[in-house]
Order: C-alpha cells, then structure tokens, then sequence
C-alpha cells in the first residue's frame, strides 16, 4: 500500500496538479493516519505537496481536523513550529491554542513557539476585550434569568474590562503596566474594539450604561493623542527632533539648578536668621526671659521641620537627574487599520448619550 501512495503520487500529480491536488491530499492523508504510517505521512507526502503550489497550505488544512480529533498526537518539533507560523500568519490563533492543547509537550521547541507568537499575537490587544465580552458578558447580558450571580459576574467582567482599556490606552501592558513600545498601534486597535459598527455598536452602549463616569476618560486619551490625529495634517510630530530633545532636557536642569539654589538660599537665609536674634551660644547671655525663650524654641522646631522637608526636596530633585532607562517609543500608526475620525467617535457618542433608550442609562 505505501508503494501504491508512491505511485498514486507521481501519477495524479504529475498530470494535473491544481485540481488533483486535493484528491491527493485526502486519500493520502486519511491512508496513513488509519495505518498509523506517520513517516510516510510527513517525510513523503508532505514533501511531495511542498514541491506544489499551495501544496502546503492544503496540508495544514487536511491535517488540523486529525490533531484536534485525537488521530495525530506525535509530529516533530520542525513541523509544528511551521504549522503554528501558518495559523497565525491565517489570523486564527485561537485555532493554534488548540492544536498545541491536543498535542505532547514533546512536540514542541518551546522557544521557538514563543518567539514565533511574540511576533504576532503578543501584539494583539483587541482579541482579549473582544473575547471578554462577547464570549462571556454578552451571553449573560442576554440571559433571562435575574440570578444576583449572573449580574455579579456582569459587574467583576465590565470592570475588568474598563481596567484593561485605561492601562492599554495610557501605553501601559496588562496587567504588569510596564511601557508599550507601540501605543499609538495599541489606540487604533482599541479604537476599532470598541467604535465597531459592524457590531451596531454594542460594546460601546454597554460601556456607557454600565460606568459612564469611568468610561468617558477613556475616549478623553484617545481623543488627545497628538500623534493618532495629526499624523495627516503635520506628520513630523511624530519624531521629535535631536534639537528639541536637547532643548527639553536643557530646560529640565535648568529648572532644577534654579530649585536648588533657591532652596540653598533658603538655607542660608535662616541661619543668618538664627546668628542674628541669637541664637548662637558665644552671643546668648543668658538672660532671655521665660516666655520668649519658649516662643524662640516653637520657632526652631518649626524652621528644623521646613530645613528637613527642603532637604527631602533637593534628595528627590538629585535623584530624579539620574534618567530612567531609555524606552524607544514608536509613535507611528499602522496603515492597515482604518479608524474613524476623532469628529465621527464624538459624534456618536453624543448621538447614543442624547437617545432614551434604556440601553444608556439615567447617568448620561
């Protein structure tokens, strides 16, 4: 039989490969998974596809159905990073989720299967709330039941929700707040998430009705960044200049300098003070009545508590100057996704909070 898949691959193949081409793959496929003949499967009639236009593609197509019903359990390292790389370039990552659930750890080169997600869908920031509340804050909205549980469930989920758009939109990962490298791509797929028409919109009014007060500030980041709206009218403020970075530098220790020398003047200020209504012990005679020598003491402990918090003051502002680590920050937008316009998001947010439907709610 593997002498006739040989033959029946030279043969088919060799004549007409565009429409033989799935034939081919089928009945070769479903041949070695029922006899168990895995090295014929991969070392053969993969590379025979391989040598086919679209040869490949058919056979991650053939072979996903086979890994998730159980049939394949054991493909090599090599052939799974491939087929990951081919689901997620495919936009279907959760298919790869399951196709790594339903196959051994053995099967994996786990750095490359990490590296290979970082390039695409550690970049995603608009799966995650999409999947939050249409797979699980939708249903429950939709439930007929009045169950307090349920609209507990409702409440812990929005609020995660709200928390994971204001840390994505201010340029910060959830849920460890460190910098985005991206967050002006970050803004555009959040845009996209949440002003969905094709969805008539629903997350929005849910937003809305649900927390208006913790919603608004949202679209206030969005609105103001300079970088998503301006590109089209001015687009060299998306890379300042080398001179206007020194320029603000320059101005930052400049401001400095000038909070430090005040507070030194401070300083010296008070004790000239001090030598002056004698306080210093040579010029004390000694004969400072008891009531002005209580009053002179409040007013010591009362200098000695400003001298310590200017002191804290220049620590901090000594400590500031050592910069934080540089973070290269990509401002730029991505042309692949299209968004609507700052006018348009302001416009359909007045149209929903003007209506009287029950879907926004009495905080509008």
């Amino acid at each position: 039989m593997d002498e006739l898949i040989v033959d029946y691959a030279d043969f088919v193949l060799g004549k007409d490969q565009q429409t033989s081409l799935m034939k081919f793959g089928s009945v070769a496929m479903d041949y070695c998974v029922c006899t168990q003949q895995m090295t014929l499967l991969f070392d053969y009639v993969f590379v025979r596809m391989q040598q086919i236009t679209g040869g490949v593609e058919l056979f991650w197509q053939l072979l996903q159905p086979y890994v998730l019903c159980g049939r394949i359990t054991k493909i090599s390292p090599d052939l799974v990073e491939q087929f990951i790389r081919y689901l997620i370039q495919q936009n279907r990552a959760m298919e790869a989720e399951q196709v790594i659930l339903h196959l051994p750890w053995n099967s994996f080169s786990l750095d490359r299967i990490i590296k290979a997600a970082k390039r695409t869908t550690f970049e995603d920031f608009a799966t995650p709330p999409m999947d939050m509340f249409y797979r699980f804050i939708q249903p429950l909205l939709q439930s007929t039941s009045s169950n307090a549980n349920l609209q507990q469930q409702v409440r812990q989920k929005t609020y995660l929700l709200l928390v994971y758009f204001h840390s994505i939109v201010r340029g910060k990962s959830f849920p460890w707040r460190k910098p985005l490298p991206s967050p002006t791509k970050v803004r555009q797929q959040i845009i996209t998430t949440i002003f969905d028409k094709t969805r008539h919109y629903v997350l929005l009014k849910h937003l809305l009705s649900f927390d208006l007060e913790n919603a608004l500030p949202i679209f206030k980041i969005i609105f103001d960044d300079q970088y998503l709206f301006a590109i089209r009218s001015n687009p060299q403020k998306l890379s300042p200049t080398s001179a206007s970075k020194r320029k603000h530098r320059t101005s930052l220790q400049v401001n400095d300098m000038l909070m430090l020398a005040q507070l030194d003047a401070m300083r010296s200020s008070k004790l000239r003070n001090r030598l002056d209504n004698g306080y210093n012990n040579d010029n004390n005679n000694g004969n400072v009545d008891d009531i002005d020598s209580e009053r002179k003491r409040e007013e010591e402990e009362q200098e000695e508590e400003q001298e310590e918090e200017q002191e804290e003051e220049r620590q901090r502002i000594y400590s500031n100057r050592s910069m934080p680590p540089k973070i290269n920050v990509d401002h730029s937008v991505d042309p692949n996704i299209q968004i609507p316009t700052r006018q348009e998001m302001f416009d359909k947010l007045v149209e929903l909070l003007s209506k009287d439907e029950n879907s926004i709610g009495k905080d509008k």
